[in-house]
């Protein structure tokens, strides 16, 4: 896929507050940092797939059945692995979620409309639900796109205007089941991005100013932050982050971007976590539950801050040992057998 320093940087710091989010650390801000950080991710993943896969979709050689099943491969196995170990976890603490368990392996955590129950089994898995409806219609969105950009946008346009509508007559019915989980609506999220894609080009590069912008953003998303608190639920959570998560988007999708901003998010290291976000994003619940369990079987208090710095670092560790496989070589190993090469004719 596609990489753009600033942009794996941005998925490196967004899985980080996660990570910080889910490890007890409940304060309002990192409320408002969680649920950016999962909308940044299905907005991200839109763009950038729309920028990879827009001329491959097209092509007279290209497989829907192909596609979906190297997208299934790149995240299936790593979650499978995931919720087994989380629900040998619960199991041994003598609590077994067989319904989240079973939920988490069909991937249908987000559709059931009880999160209470199917995210108990590695909850973020939940966005898993999402992502996969996103590479079913991914293909057919992206080939209009391409061929007729005005019906595209036509569509899509009165998608989100309907969607939108809905928010005033509902913000006093909000229910988390269906506006943060279910796929049908997060799929939006995506589709924003794609929306991105289109309307904003990757390759300008201006001769002065860069880190104007660059702060600009930034400026839009503390702005968003510092309002969580006070926004609704249907605001907050979805189509209120929507403006920060553009902004970002837009301005760090420039390659040739030289802005100071930009230049902390290319350094190397910070790019190279963001490579690894996937799997830190799967991994981390089973670690900071299982380093839980450790500290309370020996007796031992840790505060906070220690507790997250250790499983932090083993997570990151541990991602950097799997992901090449799980993300890389198992993929390729198993789509070579699914999809042998024809051989090619050579002429004499």
């Amino acid at each position: 896929m596609l990489k753009i320093p600033q942009l794996q940087s941005l998925r490196a710091l967004a899985a980080t507050a996660i990570f910080i989010h889910h490890g007890g650390l409940y304060t309002w801000y990192m409320d408002a940092f969680g649920a950016f950080a999962v909308l940044l991710f299905f907005c991200l993943s839109g763009f950038l797939m729309s920028a990879h896969y827009s001329e491959r979709v097209v092509s007279t050689d290209f497989s829907y059945r192909r596609f979906i099943s190297g997208k299934l491969l790149k995240l299936y196995p790593l979650n499978v692995c995931c919720a087994v170990l989380f629900f040998v976890l619960l199991v041994s603490e003598g609590h077994i979620h067989l319904y989240s368990f079973v939920a988490n392996l069909t991937l249908t955590q987000a559709w059931l409309l009880n999160p209470s129950q199917a995210l108990v089994c590695n909850g973020p898995a939940w966005t898993l639900s999402v992502t996969i409806l996103f590479y079913f219609i991914f293909p057919p969105l992206i080939a209009l796109a391409s061929a007729d950009r005005r019906k595209f946008f036509f569509i899509i346009g009165a998608a989100f205007l309907l969607y939108l509508s809905t928010i005033p007559w509902l913000s006093g019915r909000y229910d988390e089941s269906i506006f943060y989980f279910f796929p049908p609506v997060r799929i939006f999220d995506f589709l924003l991005g794609m929306v991105v894609w289109l309307l904003v080009p990757s390759g300008i590069r201006l001769r002065r100013g860069q880190t104007i912008p660059e702060i600009g953003a930034v400026i839009v998303f503390i702005g968003y932050v510092a309002s969580y608190r006070f926004l609704a639920p249907t605001v907050k959570e979805l189509s209120g982050a929507w403006i920060p998560a553009v902004a970002l988007i837009a301005v760090f999708a420039q390659r040739e971007s030289r802005g100071l901003i930009s230049r902390v998010l290319s350094f190397k290291p910070l790019v190279w976590l963001g490579s690894l976000s996937f799997s830190l994003y799967l991994v981390h619940r089973p670690i900071q539950y299982l380093l839980s369990l450790c500290f309370k079987g020996a007796g031992i208090e840790v505060p906070l801050w220690l507790y997250l710095i250790i499983g932090y670092v083993i997570t990151v560790g541990l991602c950097a040992l799997i992901n090449p496989f799980f993300v890389s070589r198992l993929p390729k190993m198993v789509m070579s057998r699914l999809f042998p090469s024809r051989p090619v004719a050579v002429g004499k």
